[in-house]
């Protein structure tokens, strides 16, 4: 039967569309390749690209920006910005077990559990780990998630032969363990320091320089405790702190999530960025938001001591719902809030589940809902209380159930 008599080739092209809408681009790829008739009614549809300094990610995305069509499509680019460290194979035998040890406590799938057993041996591992680190090939913590359960497959990633075990990089200081405290950012006018931070350097300097449609500009950590480094706002000359100011002024940017490495121990008598452009502190930047802000995430906030002075999410939601105007506006006019932390327990990882909350902040902030932080006869003020929220997995999807 030629392809043209298939059952496929008859049905109306709104139908066609539809079903093509499910698949993944991978599959949308092996699709494609089935027959000439497939070749030409699954078009390719690539939204999002990744770029970092990894030829092969290089060379993929040079690939789709010379593309007259497929670039066109394009409307999110992730940087990945972490390097591999240099490595013996003793540590890289002790990372593979720690890893799978922690990976064997969770709820495991089948395809998982097949990667698990066809592990590549140690030395082979080793081997491609040393070609990756000489190639100054790079990856962020985010991007991989977990051991075989990658949050973005980029071209690298899908690169890696089947089994291949290594430790993951960790590009910006981040906590080893959940619980533990945060590194403290070092002085970003040092040139080490600087170049640490390369990636988001580098896509503010092209974002100022370059005449483009972008309009957000997110820096995501995924739940990892790291961030930007908050000193590059400590002093207005630094290039970054210029990029970033004129990249705000731009007209028609409309978007801008900035994730902040913040120690304790560093501003216990002075707030991060108190010279410069985040002077002000969360409240006063709420109440300056003009009437058309319609949503707002707070979430993954470090509360520190500052002058005996201490917050926390309890108290930031009573002042918001106290000194805000916004119960005052018609309801479609309200911003909708989300906060999203970490679910409370001490997990030997810091990439794992959180817990959000949306709709009970809009009751408690506009109307005479209950705190979702609880009131002072609650001991924790930054832990959403047990059986508000969703539950979820920063890297697995499908993993979603109430708090």
């Amino acid at each position: 039967m030629s392809c043209d008599d298939a059952p496929l080739a008859h049905l109306p092209v709104e139908v066609h569309a539809h079903i093509l809408s499910y698949l993944a681009t991978s599959d949308r790829q092996n699709l494609r390749l089935v027959s000439t008739y497939f070749q030409h009614k699954t078009p390719l549809q690539l939204t999002r690209v990744f770029l970092s300094a990894n030829p092969r990610n290089i060379n993929v995305f040079r690939a789709i920006a010379d593309h007259e069509a497929l670039r066109n499509g394009v409307t999110e680019i992730i940087w990945d910005d972490a390097v591999f460290p240099a490595m013996n194979v003793q540590r890289i035998e002790h990372i593979w077990v720690d890893d799978a040890t922690f990976t064997e406590s969770r709820a495991l799938t089948m395809t998982f559990r097949l990667l698990v057993e066809s592990q590549l041996p140690l030395t082979v591992s080793y081997a491609y780990y040393e070609d990756l680190k000489i190639c100054r090939r790079r990856i962020t913590p985010a991007a991989h998630g977990l051991l075989h359960e990658p949050l973005y497959e980029t071209p690298m990633i899908r690169g890696f032969p089947n089994g291949f075990t290594y430790p993951i990089p960790r590009g910006w200081p981040t906590q080893r363990h959940q619980g533990s405290s945060p590194p403290i950012p070092p002085p970003w006018g040092v040139e080490y320091v600087r170049r640490q931070w390369c990636g988001i350097s580098t896509v503010l300097r092209a974002l100022v320089e370059q005449e483009n449609g972008v309009v957000e500009l997110v820096v995501d950590v995924h739940g990892l405790c790291t961030g930007m480094n908050p000193t590059m706002f400590n002093d207005p000359a630094y290039e970054a702190y210029q990029d970033l100011v004129a990249l705000l002024r731009k007209p028609g940017f409309r978007r801008i999530g900035l994730s902040l490495l913040a120690a304790q121990e560093q501003y216990q008598q002075k707030p991060p960025c108190s010279d410069g452009r985040l002077r002000h502190d969360l409240m006063n930047l709420l109440a300056d938001m003009p009437p058309s802000l319609r949503s707002a995430e707070l979430s993954n906030l470090r509360f520190i001591t500052c002058m005996g002075d201490a917050g926390s999410y309890r108290s930031l939601l009573c002042d918001m719902r106290h000194k805000l105007d916004w119960r005052g506006r018609p309801a479609g006019e309200r911003p909708r809030v989300a906060i999203t932390v970490g679910n409370g327990f001490k997990q030997q990882t810091v990439v794992d589940r959180v817990v959000s909350v949306e709709e009970e902040l809009s009751d408690f902030l506009c109307n005479d809902g209950r705190n979702p932080f609880g009131d002072e006869a609650d001991v924790a003020p930054n832990q959403i209380r047990w059986g508000l929220g969703v539950e979820w997995d920063v890297v697995d999807p499908d993993f979603e159930m109430p708090w």
